[in-house]
C-alpha cells in the first residue's frame, strides 16, 4: 500500500502545484479504462479496416419457368457464390435470391416494380431479353441446353453478367482506396474509401450530404423550336421524375431550369468540326445543338446534367443521314435517343403533322404521346449522371440497386469516421475523459445502428434501410 500512498501524495502535490497538469495526468487512467473496457482499439480496428466483411447483399428476382428443374435454386446459388468468390472476391457478401414467380400476376401488376421479373421460354436458340423499360427479362432456352444442364449456367449468366454486373464490380477490391492513417499509434493502419468518392464529384457531395446538406444538382432542360410545340415539360417533370427521387431527399435535391429556343433555318449552311472526345463530330453541323452544347461546356458545373428535345425537322434533311457509334439518328418510325457521356442526352422527335384541329389540340396530343418515353430516355441519363449502375436495367430497378449502393457507401464512410475517432483516441493525445466518454459513446450508438442495418440489408428492406444509414453517420461527428 506504500506506492498507492506515495501516487496519491504525489498526485496531490501536482495539483496544488498545477491543476490543469494534474486533470491531465488523471485523465490517462480513466481514459485507457473507458477505452479498454467499451471501445478497444482491435475492435474499431475490425470495423474500419474490414467495413464490409459482415455485410450481406441478398438480391430477391421473381422467376417464372415453363418447366420445373430440381435443385435449380440451389444451383444458382452455388454458381453466383462462387463467382462472387472467386471472380469478383467482393467485399461484402452478394447473394441473388430466386423466388418463384408467376407470368400472369407480373402481367397483372402483382409484383413490385422495382424488383427485377425473369421468365424463361423455350425457343429455338438460346439467348436473353433485358427490357429497358419494364422489371422484366428473359431467358431463351433449347430442349438441348437442358438436356446438357447448361440452363442454370445460361441463368447465372443473364442475371451476373447482363443484369446486376455493374453493381458487382462497385463491391470489388478494384472500387476501393486504400488510405493509411498516419495520424494513429501504428502507420500500418488504414480505412478504405470508394473509389467513386473518389473520382466522381457528385457521388462524394451526395456522400458528404448526409451530414447535413445535400448535393444540389442541376438539371437544364431545352426544348428546341417550342414556337412549334408545347410539351408541358416543367409539369411532367416536376410529376413523373422527381417523385421517383423522394427516398433519396437526404442525398441530393434538383434544381429545374426549362429554356425554350424557337426555330432556325435548318438549312442554313454549316461544316462539321471537332469540340471535344464526347460530343460526335457528325452532329456538328446541325442547327443550334452543337452550339448549345457548347455553351453549356462553357459554363456549367460538373454537377449539372443536360436534356436536350430535338425535333427532326429542326434537322432538315441532312439529319436523315447521321449516323453515331453506328447508330441512325433518324427513323421513319421512332424516336431516338443519344447520351453524351457526363453531360447528358439529346431526344429527337417527329412532331405531328398539322390536321385540320385546333392547334391548341395538336400540342396536347403530343404531350400525351410522346412525353412517356421521353421522360424514361430523360430518366436513363440523368441516372447515368447521378453515377447509378446497371444501365441495362429499368430506371425503377436502377432506384432500387441505387438504395443498396448507397448503403454500402455510408458504410465505408462510417468507417472513414471511425478512423478518425481512432486518430483521435488512440493518437497519443490526452483528451478530458468526460469528451472521451461521449465520443465513445457516440461510437457505440453508431455500431449498433449499423448492426440492425445489416439486418435490413439482409431482408432487403432497403426503404428501412437507407435512412437508418444516414442516421448511423450522423452518429458520429467528427
Amino acid at each position: 500500500m506504500r506506492w498507492l500512498v506515495t501516487i496519491v501524495i504525489v498526485l496531490l502535490a501536482v495539483a496544488v502545484a498545477n491543476w490543469e497538469l494534474a486533470q491531465l495526468v488523471l485523465a490517462i487512467p480513466f481514459n485507457w479504462y473507458t477505452l479498454r473496457t467499451y471501445l478497444p482499439l482491435e475492435v474499431l480496428n475490425h470495423y474500419i479496416e474490414r467495413p464490409l466483411s459482415d455485410v450481406e447483399l441478398v438480391v430477391p428476382v421473381h422467376f417464372f419457368n415453363e418447366f420445373t428443374l430440381p435443385d435449380l435454386y440451389e444451383t444458382i446459388d452455388i454458381q453466383v457464390e462462387a463467382r462472387m468468390r472467386e471472380e469478383f472476391s467482393t467485399l461484402p457478401d452478394f447473394k441473388i435470391q430466386l423466388l418463384d414467380g408467376d407470368r400472369d400476376k407480373y402481367n397483372h401488376g402483382g409484383y413490385p416494380k422495382d424488383e427485377l421479373f425473369v421468365g424463361s421460354v423455350l425457343s429455338s436458340s438460346n439467348g436473353i431479353h433485358i427490357d429497358g423499360a419494364r422489371n422484366f427479362a428473359e431467358q431463351y432456352y433449347t430442349l438441348e441446353s437442358l438436356d446438357n444442364n447448361d440452363f442454370p449456367f445460361f441463368l447465372t449468366q443473364l442475371l451476373v453478367d447482363h443484369c446486376f454486373r455493374d453493381e458487382i464490380e462497385k463491391y470489388t477490391p478494384d472500387s476501393f482506396y486504400k488510405v493509411n492513417d498516419g495520424k494513429a499509434d501504428n502507420e500500418e493502419h488504414f480505412n478504405l474509401i470508394h473509389a467513386d468518392y473518389m473520382d466522381h464529384p457528385i457521388v462524394k457531395a451526395m456522400i458528404d450530404g448526409t451530414a447535413g446538406e445535400p448535393a444540389k444538382v442541376k438539371l437544364k432542360f431545352y426544348v428546341v423550336a417550342s414556337d412549334l410545340i408545347n410539351l408541358n415539360l416543367e409539369f411532367t417533370v416536376l410529376n413523373t421524375i422527381l417523385p421517383r427521387f423522394d427516398k433519396f431527399r437526404d442525398f441530393v435535391q434538383f434544381e429545374v431550369s426549362i429554356q425554350n429556343l424557337l426555330t432556325v433555318d435548318p438549312d442554313v449552311p454549316s461544316d462539321l468540326h471537332y469540340i471535344d472526345d464526347k460530343f460526335p463530330r457528325e452532329l456538328t453541323d446541325l442547327p443550334l445543338l452543337s452550339q448549345l452544347y457548347e455553351s453549356t461546356v462553357e459554363h456549367d458545373d460538373n454537377n449539372t446534367v443536360h436534356f436536350v428535345f430535338y425535333p427532326f425537322p429542326q434537322g432538315g434533311e441532312r439529319i436523315k443521314a447521321k449516323v453515331v457509334d453506328g447508330n441512325d439518328i433518324y427513323s421513319e418510325t421512332e424516336n431516338t435517343f443519344l447520351n453524351i457521356d457526363n453531360w447528358g442526352s439529346v431526344y429527337f422527335s417527329h412532331i405531328p403533322e398539322a390536321p385540320e384541329v385546333d392547334a391548341e389540340e395538336i400540342k396536347l396530343a403530343f404531350s400525351v404521346r410522346q412525353l412517356e418515353d421521353c421522360m424514361w430516355s430523360f430518366m436513363e441519363s440523368l441516372l447515368d449522371g447521378l453515377g447509378v449502375p446497371c444501365d441495362s436495367l429499368a430506371p425503377s430497378v436502377r432506384l432500387t440497386v441505387w438504395k443498396r449502393y448507397l448503403c454500402v457507401q455510408n458504410i465505408v464512410h462510417f468507417s472513414t469516421k471511425l478512423a478518425k475517432v481512432r486518430s483521435i483516441l488512440y493518437g497519443g493525445g490526452v483528451i478530458p475523459p468526460s469528451q472521451v466518454r461521449e465520443m465513445v459513446q457516440s461510437v457505440l450508438k453508431g455500431l449498433s445502428l449499423r448492426l440492425e442495418l445489416l439486418r435490413l440489408l439482409r431482408e432487403h428492406r432497403l426503404n428501412e434501410a437507407l435512412p437508418l444509414s444516414i442516421d448511423m453517420i450522423r452518429t458520429i461527428r467528427v
